[in-house]
């Protein structure tokens, strides 16, 4: 490593503590960009050692990562990430894989890294036309498949499109249980109004479509292969979590229920 001090080291930071930082920054956009717990983990023993580390221990899950590292010259470093949210952002995953596969092989240093996790944090592959077309698609196709009929697909479609954009103009910093809460109560009333209005003719069909792009059906198999792997604790709190998530959606949709006067099922 450059014995001088780079534009990404902070004032009185060590090379244990840049070493760490820099690898706890390549496990927590992993984490948040849809990897898994063992890879996380992984991530940061392997990027340790590729630049020295006597030992490393790491500890992680959905929410947190603590990680300490000792290098051979007995410098010690400690810290702990936390993650506030995540989701399923494959091309800024890969990217990330790639700086860390980079920085284990010595093709690349601790400031070229930061350089590329700064680039990599920006990557956002599908513009919101994309994703809100894709989610009409989805809604339409799985009410279809579901038993709808044309209309009620289309109306199905309509509503995953309008869900979506109302999960886009929400806060994303916000309370995730209430925000499932909130789209899966428009989706019931929605639902219910394209009825009312005659574009839609059963509206159970057109729920069952919409709501499945709020199942928690990712989160749940990771969970799933997380505890099977071996790493219980967050295997369950996943578990957990998508256990929660759903009975939010449900909640939702309950409340919709009331205020539509019983009539959205």
């Amino acid at each position: 490593m450059e014995n001088e001090r780079s534009a990404h080291r902070f004032e009185g930071e060590t090379e244990a503590d840049y070493l760490l930082r820099t690898a706890l920054d390549v496990a927590a956009l992993t984490l948040r960009s849809g990897g898994e717990i063992h890879r996380v983990e992984e991530t940061i023993q392997r990027i340790c050692s590729a630049f020295g580390a006597a030992h490393t221990e790491v500890f992680a899950i959905h929410s947190q990562i603590i990680a300490s590292v000792r290098m051979k010259d007995g410098a010690y470093s400690s810290q702990v990430r936390r993650i506030y949210e995540s989701d399923n952002r494959f091309a800024r995953l890969n990217e990330v894989n790639r700086i860390s596969r980079a920085l284990c092989l010595g093709k690349m240093t601790l400031d070229e890294a930061q350089d590329a996790i700064a680039r990599a944090k920006g990557i956002n592959p599908y513009p919101l036309w994309m994703n809100l077309l894709a989610s009409a698609c989805g809604a339409g196709g799985l009410s279809f498949l579901f038993g709808a009929g044309i209309r009620d697909a289309l109306c199905a479609g309509l509503v995953g499109l309008l869900v979506t954009l109302l999960g886009c103009l929400l806060p994303k910093n916000g309370n995730v249980f209430l925000t499932m809460v909130l789209r899966s109560f428009a989706i019931g009333v929605l639902s219910r109004a394209l009825v009312l209005f005659g574009a839609g003719i059963d509206a159970g069909k057109i729920i069952v479509g919409a709501i499945m792009l709020l199942v928690p059906g990712v989160s749940f198999g990771n969970a799933m292969r997380d505890l099977l792997g071996g790493d219980t604790l967050s295997g369950t709190l996943g578990i957990v979590r998508s256990i929660l998530l759903a009975a939010s959606i449900a909640f939702g949709l309950f409340v919709a229920t009331a205020v539509t006067g019983g009539a959205v099922l």
